[in-house]
């Protein structure tokens, strides 16, 4: 027995909708909060301290991002820097389209007194492990730590309040 359907022009382009949206190119990748959470807080105003060890030296560092610019403190003094937000987001917009990097979700846990879901991210060029802390109330990073190399390393900590 055949049967044959017949597709009113409104269905069929209903159907041809909800078939683009399952396609393995608009699947998520577990690696998307991460990347939205780095461009989110490249636009929210936030004031970022870290530190960096390199080599079994460590090094303090301070940036503050406010009105789409980022000062950096160095050697105690602060300066611009000549990066633009846009210079920042490209590269974040980038990754988010490519996924070149490899992520795991680790779970729910507590960090700088604020709930947050921890992912680790590796990145194979160059070779870079990180943990990414971000927010779950409101989707910003919290905190990352990366290694890199044989005994080098940064923490970063985010802080989103009072930011000027």
């Amino acid at each position: 027995m055949l049967v044959s359907f017949a597709f009113k022009p409104c269905c069929l382009s209903a159907l041809l909708l909800v078939a683009a949206t399952i396609t393995p190119t608009h699947a998520a990748n577990v690696c998307d909060p991460a990347y939205q959470a780095g461009i989110k807080s490249i636009q929210t105003p936030h004031h970022v301290y870290s530190v960096t060890t390199t080599e079994g030296k460590a090094q303090s560092g301070e940036a503050i991002y406010s009105g789409g610019v980022e000062y950096l403190q160095l050697n105690g003094q602060w300066k611009r820097s000549p990066m633009s937000q846009q210079d920042m987001l490209e590269p974040a917009r980038e990754k988010l389209k490519a996924h070149p990097d490899v992520c795991t979700v680790m779970g729910d846990q507590g960090k700088d007194g604020q709930a947050t879901t921890l992912y680790k991210v590796h990145n194979t060029e160059p070779s870079v492990d990180q943990q990414v802390w971000i927010a779950k109330s409101t989707g910003l990073m919290v905190h990352v730590t990366a290694t890199f190399g044989a005994g080098n390393a940064t923490d970063v900590r985010y802080d989103y309040g009072n930011v000027q």
